[in-house]
């Protein structure tokens, strides 16, 4: 065969750096994923880490917003969301951090509502990296942005109950710091009217939801607001969860009758899990409340 008809492989990239500025290209996409899988970006590099970790993030954004990735791409995506959490643990991020932050995390969210449960565990160990390395009064504000952008976002995603329920979690674990429950009255306004269709579905969210109500119950912590809570947003979530049960019972009698039966079925295992979950948590939420009135 002529030489000049050979395809010429890509030269190996010489660090983490000039793989992330290649990944956009693709006729270095096979180079990068072998590369990885050997496990060749430990070399030395004559950048620093943070002007490495800039160029990773600048890359990543870069990458997230050309949308309509493939499985191919999506596996290239989750590789450079790994090398960037390994440099975020030698990061601080500052208040300066926060735009690009957001910027990447709304991105990242966008996209990784189609990704399999692997990658989807892959983000939330990213995130969790990311949402530490800033102090503890930058962190209630990162996640309340996030909350909010997610929450206003008009698109139907799959994964979104499950996302804001790990946003949730974050913020409620820390509710005892006097930057977080300086948030709470935000963080609490952001889900007033947020409701689901299916909260079987979003169980996640609902659960997170009340836990976190329980917790600050716990700790006594601004509890003139948690009684207002309760009767604006938790209370009216208790109704819409019972009315939804009671809807499903009626259509699974009518459905007895059916040809076409509907497609939640309450007596299968996972249903009957998910509403004894819910209804354990909603009760333990409230009575804990209730005794702390």
């Amino acid at each position: 065969m002529d030489s000049d008809s050979e395809q010429v492989k890509p030269p190996q990239p010489r660090n983490i750096l000039e793989a992330a500025q290649r990944c956009i290209d693709p006729q270095y996409t096979c180079t990068l994923l072998e590369s990885a899988n050997r496990n060749e970006f430990q070399l030395a590099s004559p950048y620093s880490k943070e002007y490495r970790f800039d160029a990773l993030l600048r890359m990543l954004v870069r990458f997230l917003k050309i949308g309509n990735f493939g499985r191919f791409e999506d596996s290239l995506l989750l590789m450079l969301v790994k090398f960037v959490r390994e440099h975020a643990v030698q990061r601080t991020f500052r208040r300066d951090d926060l735009e690009v932050m957001w910027d990447v995390f709304l991105h990242i969210y966008l996209w990784v509502n189609k990704v399999d449960p692997p990658g989807q565990q892959c983000i939330v160990n990213f995130y969790n990296t990311v949402y530490r390395q800033f102090d503890v009064q930058t962190q209630p504000i990162f996640i309340k942005r996030l909350c909010f952008e997610m929450t206003k976002s008009k698109a139907s995603l799959p994964y979104e109950p499950q996302w804001t329920a790990v946003l949730i979690d974050s913020f409620a674990h820390n509710i005892q710091l006097s930057s977080f429950s300086a948030e709470l009255g935000s963080i609490w306004g952001i889900f007033a009217d947020q409701r689901y269709d299916d909260p079987f579905a979003a169980c996640a969210y609902y659960s997170s939801l009340f836990l976190m109500a329980k917790r600050q119950a716990l700790l006594r912590i601004k509890l003139p607001m948690l009684q207002i809570v309760r009767r604006t947003i938790l209370e009216k979530m208790t109704t819409q969860i019972s009315d939804f049960v009671q809807l499903k019972e009626r259509e699974e009698k009518v459905d007895e009758k059916s040809e076409n039966p509907q497609e939640l079925d309450l007596s299968t295992p996972e249903t009957v899990h998910l509403k004894a979950l819910l209804q354990c948590t909603i009760q333990d939420a409230l009575r804990c409340i209730n005794e702390v009135k």
